[in-house]
């Protein structure tokens, strides 16, 4: 109701409110001989109450005003003037104002009160998910520094001292670290930019394999978890390489975080009729049925977990993939007996360009 008021400027209002009562009036009129004028003043009190439910309160006092005028215009004998003869006919239509105003009022009052108390609810939704998102934030951003800002400490306090070995382990927990706060500042990144709606397509020939085992490459910790399978020939396709790229780690992330140690993360390609599939697929737990309808929120935690992770990466990849005029879906139970997660998305492939002089 709140929407539609703020929808309709005043004057949209006012010629709301002269609607509904000219449409009552009308089918009173043709009614009135079955009827009688007593039920038709209930039917334009209903009318009041239906328009103090959508319409701001000057609109529905004028309606209120306009049906007691109407009522005794045209419905209390004698019909076609102002006059009352009867002095209960008098006191009802006096009655029938009083209450007519009054129902506008309060009903108008009641449905501000409702309003004042969804908002309210939904600001103190809005508090709770934003302290969770920074929480989580606080904890996602402050171990990959702690690692990165650690391994520096431990080279420069022991620099001549350390084996070449344990240098290069150094490095490699830093890579990862550093790795990780990629990923959560561009994910930071994507979501204000999915919720502005300035995120478009920039497509370019791509090769879809490469892009896949780069992506691997963001886990070096858990390489040899994920596994890729290309299922026939995968051309040269016209994609955003960056947006797909972005897609795939998020969906790999929340395989890894998701599943038991050890398990398998797979990834198949498939390019048939100008659209790629992008399938990921673990061997964790799964999800459950009830829960395939939330992945895709913002800040939603599978089973409210708490192994890490801000909520955002799945939102980002629907908004990502619907960039592209592509489609994701989740099979709460693949084949593989975990979460299967399919994307769609539309291409042409190098093998259909005509080259000219080749």
């Amino acid at each position: 109701m709140k929407m539609w008021s703020r929808r309709w400027n005043m004057y949209q209002q006012f010629g709301i409110g002269l609607a509904l009562v000219t449409f009552a009036s009308l089918s009173c009129y043709v009614l009135n001989d079955y009827i009688g004028f007593r039920a038709v003043a209930l039917i334009l009190l209903l009318t009041v109450s239906f328009s103090a439910m959508i319409l701001d309160i000057f609109p529905v006092l004028l309606t209120a005003f306009l049906s007691a005028l109407i009522w005794n215009f045209f419905f209390i004998p004698p019909v076609m003037t102002l006059r009352i003869n009867s002095a209960e006919d008098g006191l009802m239509f006096l009655m029938y104002f009083a209450i007519a105003s009054i129902n506008a009022v309060l009903t108008h009052q009641i449905r501000q009160l409702e309003e004042k108390q969804r908002d309210k609810e939904e600001k103190d939704k809005s508090i709770l998910l934003y302290n969770a998102i920074l929480n989580s934030l606080s904890h996602e951003l402050k171990t990959p520094i702690a690692t990165i800002v650690g391994s520096l400490d431990i080279i420069t306090e022991n620099k001549g001292k350390l084996e070449p070995a344990t240098i290069h382990e150094l490095h490699d927990e830093m890579a990862i670290a550093g790795n990780r706060l990629h990923m959560q500042v561009n994910n930071l990144l994507n979501m204000s930019r999915v919720e502005a709606g300035v995120i478009k397509a920039k497509p370019d020939w791509t090769d879809v394999e490469e892009l896949l085992y780069r992506c691997i490459t963001y886990f070096k910790e858990e390489g040899d978890r994920i596994e890729y399978q290309s299922l026939g020939e995968v051309p040269l396709l016209w994609l955003d390489e960056g947006l797909v790229e972005q897609c795939i780690i998020n969906l790999l992330q929340n395989a890894s975080r998701h599943t038991p140690a050890g398990t398998g993360i797979h990834m198949e390609t498939n390019y048939k009729s100008g659209v790629l599939k992008l399938v990921v697929s673990d061997e964790g737990p799964g999800f459950k049925p009830e829960e395939v309808d939330f992945v895709f929120d913002k800040f939603y935690k599978i089973d409210k977990t708490s192994t890490g992770g801000t909520g955002l990466g799945l939102s980002i990849v629907k908004g990502l993939v619907r960039a592209m005029e592509g489609s994701v879906d989740l099979n709460h139970s693949g084949k593989f007996k975990g979460a299967e997660f399919t994307i769609k998305i539309p291409c042409k492939s190098a093998q259909k360009i005509q080259i000219p002089n080749e």
